[in-house]
């Protein structure tokens, strides 16, 4: 009897695990890893914005270039300007025998700024602008060296190649474009009806041959397709593994993915949000969690139906496999297509930090040389008003010192 018992104690527990390890779907097996699915998908539902955005770059320091050539020595200027035609300023063509390669690369800039002083009422306002109008020929003499040493050096910002963050990082349409595409395979938000070919990134067909790893589809490109065969039952099926509660089941077509309506199914079980505000960390953390939805088997990674390795939406799992994804017990980068695209969004929301930091830093230094630039004019002025003022008061002593006829009377 006791032996009888033993076996059918034993019997009982081998068919349980076996039920386990390859039972039919059952609803909610999928609800743990499904929020962070949604998540996911929810970042294609609108258009998101991001934080921070993109200062923008530093301005060429033109209004620089403009003061330098304005004091600069005439025949100098001229150099820039066709003689031929003085009623209208025309940029004179770099000198074919120019061998001075910092002449070449700057010579259109120094031109246009010629070109600019000569048009009009130009000069005339820039010199406003720095308090020249009054400044004698020795006083623009005095004040060039500074200046020029001032606009190399905010030449030198302006073009430094040396620091880090100089290509602009990627802006939001570019990173809108690319979030569409990791969730849909296509620039659409929240599209009611899906486009197979997208979201499947091959042709349209039924759950086992989409989801089974065993044909050309790769659902696990989008996140819109891994949903499909995460929280979809096969055709005739009735089972609801994203969540025990959803009214419809998510049912695919015999040969085909779920219609708008089963789609539609999926969204009432993971709303769309009002408005979608992007950081580098929360794109991150998102990214993070998205990770941890899959699991391994041997070479094969499965996402959905813990255990299972037979993914056909009904009398096995609900879940995705992707075969071959795994290499020295480690799942390859690639193995979830827009986990990795994502993954890459959120590094280059990182990078506009050091844009803008660098950028922050040019345009303080920049405005410092502008307001430095200022006051030249200003020194130069006073520093000529002393020495003339101390040229009468030496030339008074002077006079003072000297004992003439009349004093002797």
């Amino acid at each position: 009897m006791k032996s009888t018992m033993l076996e059918i104690a034993t019997t009982v527990i081998l068919t349980t695990a076996a039920l386990k390890q390859a039972g039919a779907v059952s609803d909610g097996d999928n609800a743990a890893i499904f929020k962070h699915l949604c998540a996911a998908l929810q970042l294609a539902d609108v258009k998101p914005t991001f934080e921070p955005p993109i200062q923008p770059k530093m301005p060429e320091p033109l209004e620089l270039y403009i003061l330098n050539m304005s004091i600069a020595p005439k025949d100098w200027r001229a150099k820039f300007l066709k003689q031929d035609n003085k009623a209208t300023p025309t940029p004179a063509a770099l000198p074919a025998d120019e061998k001075d390669e910092e002449v070449k690369a700057r010579w259109k800039t120094w031109a246009d700024t010629a070109v600019f002083l000569a048009t009009g009422t130009n000069e005339q306002t820039i010199k406003e602008s720095y308090r020249l109008t009054t400044t004698t020929d020795a006083q623009i003499e005095a004040m060039r060296a500074t200046i020029h040493d001032i606009v190399e050096t905010a030449h030198d910002i302006y073009t430094d190649t040396t620091t880090k963050a100089q290509t602009a990082p990627a802006d939001d349409a570019v990173l809108q474009k690319e979030i569409a595409e990791a969730v849909y395979g296509e620039e659409k938000w929240a599209p009611n009806t899906l486009n197979a070919l997208k979201v499947l990134a091959g042709a349209d067909t039924g759950y086992t041959t989409a989801c089974g790893g065993a044909s050309s589809q790769k659902p696990q490109t989008t996140v819109a397709g891994t949903i499909l065969c995460v929280c979809g039952t096969s055709a005739g099926g009735s089972k609801k593994p994203c969540n025990a509660k959803q009214a419809t089941e998510t049912a695919w077509g015999a040969s085909n993915i779920p219609d708008a309506i089963n789609w539609g199914y999926i969204r009432t079980i993971c709303p769309k949000p009002s408005n979608t505000k992007l950081t580098a960390a929360s794109l991150k953390a998102l990214v993070t969690a998205a990770k941890t939805i899959a699991n391994t088997q041997a070479t094969d990674v499965f996402i959905g139906s813990e255990g299972e390795n037979n993914c056909n939406g009904n009398a096995n799992g609900a879940c995705l496999k992707v075969p071959n994804a795994v290499s020295s017990g480690t799942m390859k980068p690639d193995a979830i297509p827009w986990i990795a695209e994502l993954e890459g969004i959120a590094d280059k929301l990182a990078e506009r930090d050091d844009w803008n930091n660098e950028q922050r830093r040019k345009t303080t230094a920049f405005n410092d040389l502008i307001s430095r630039a200022k006051a030249v004019p200003k020194r130069a002025h006073y520093f000529f008003q002393f020495q003339k003022t101390a040229k009468i008061a030496a030339a008074g002593e002077a006079r003072e010192g000297k004992v003439s006829k009349a004093d002797c009377k």
